[in-house]
């Protein structure tokens, strides 16, 4: 499009979106925030640059031509390393799941009310750039590019004292009824009856098994909560038995219902309300199961849509709201640690990790050479 110019008698381009240049020959390359840049006068960073300043712009197409490490239509993402070797998938940091090491405390998933850090990463400079690999089972590394072999108790260990009983691990399950607002205020025991969960339990070599929905049985009645206790507990040990290719084989769990108080508010606004919970504990007592294990997951969101499985209808748990420690969230945790230690090839072998088998040393041998054939 053409117009005359400030002065008059000079015609001047005036480019349609996406063109530039004096004559309009150019094209524009997609915009977004930039990695780096330099500051406005109020101190602010990452404003919008083409390519985010991690590409060039090609006029001639108008498509960024993204450095090594990034992509994206503006390059406003990083790639994976090595693009996950094959083993694991390319995700979003916010698509990570919630997993720390063993022995921390993991949330829970909530019906309605998903434990998630969406609001602080949406307000990062990390959402939506910044990807990392989820592997595969059986892999491991920041570009899943290493098996993983199997673990085991060294089979050398001596405890002190042999007559102590062996202490396995506990690993704690609590969950708290949110009641009517999601704060615990008015819950009932009767609430956890009006929905169902599943158990998840991820071996130490990242296998996944999830279990199928699992309910308190209220057939003899929905205040006999000593029966309600007892087949939670034996329908909790089935449906891990029954997970495929059997990696729990043997735990002992133990389940009670209650009350519990807690302190709402400080000052003239305090108050003290009882919250129902539900507590599960779950001990490791199996052979494949010695040394600290990953935490269990307790997915108790709602999933009854078509084509979600498997199908749970979910509990109504308590979400954290407020400062301090008088609300809590439900929660899992290590109870008790085991005697028990868990080493990569039983601390008695190599881990050929382009195989995942262990390499046992003489007078050694087994999947994770824990049994001993010749003393020396």
């Amino acid at each position: 499009m053409l117009h005359y110019g400030d002065a008059g008698g000079f015609e001047v381009c005036d480019c349609f979106k996406g063109w530039i240049e004096a004559d309009c020959s150019e094209r524009t390359c997609p915009v977004e925030y930039a990695w780096t840049d330099a500051p406005d006068r109020l101190g602010n960073f990452h404003g919008y640059s083409e390519c985010s300043n991690r590409g060039l712009c090609d006029r001639f197409t108008g498509e960024c031509e993204c450095f090594p490490g990034f992509t994206g239509h503006a390059c406003q993402r990083i790639n994976c390393p090595n693009e996950c070797s094959g083993h694991g998938t390319c995700e979003f940091i916010e698509d990570l799941h919630f997993t720390l090491p063993p022995a921390d405390v993991r949330g829970i998933s909530h019906k309605n009310r998903t434990v998630s850090f969406s609001d602080q990463l949406s307000r990062s400079w990390e959402h939506h750039r910044f990807r990392g690999c989820k592997c595969d089972a059986g892999f491991t590394d920041a570009d899943c590019s290493r098996r993983m072999c199997p673990r085991s108790n060294d089979a050398m260990d001596e405890r002190m004292d042999v007559t102590d009983p062996f202490k396995y691990q506990i690993q704690n399950v609590t969950l708290f009824s949110g009641g009517k607002t999601g704060n615990g205020t008015g819950s009932a025991i009767e609430d956890f009856t009006q929905g169902s969960f599943t158990v998840t339990f991820v071996s130490l070599v990242n296998e996944s098994y999830t279990s199928y929905p699992i309910r308190l049985d209220t057939s003899q009645g929905s205040s006999n909560y000593a029966y309600m206790e007892q087949a939670l507990a034996a329908d909790i040990e089935d449906a891990l038995y029954a997970l495929p290719n059997k990696p729990v084989d043997h735990v002992e769990v133990n389940v009670n219902l209650g009350f519990e108080e807690r302190q709402i508010g400080v000052g003239f606004t305090e108050s003290k309300d009882d919250v129902a919970f539900l507590n599960i504990e779950v001990e490791m007592r199996g052979a494949r199961l010695q040394g600290t294990q990953n935490l269990l997951t307790i997915d108790a969101e709602e999933c009854m849509y078509a084509g979600c499985s498997p199908k749970v209808e979910g509990l109504n748990l308590m979400v954290y709201t407020g400062t301090g420690t008088e609300l809590w969230d439900s929660y899992i945790s290590e109870k008790q640690h085991a005697d028990y230690n868990t080493y990569e090839c039983g601390r008695r072998g190599r881990c050929d990790y382009s195989t995942g088998l262990c390499e046992c040393f003489s007078g050694f041998m087994g999947e994770s050479c824990n049994v001993i054939t010749a003393l020396t």
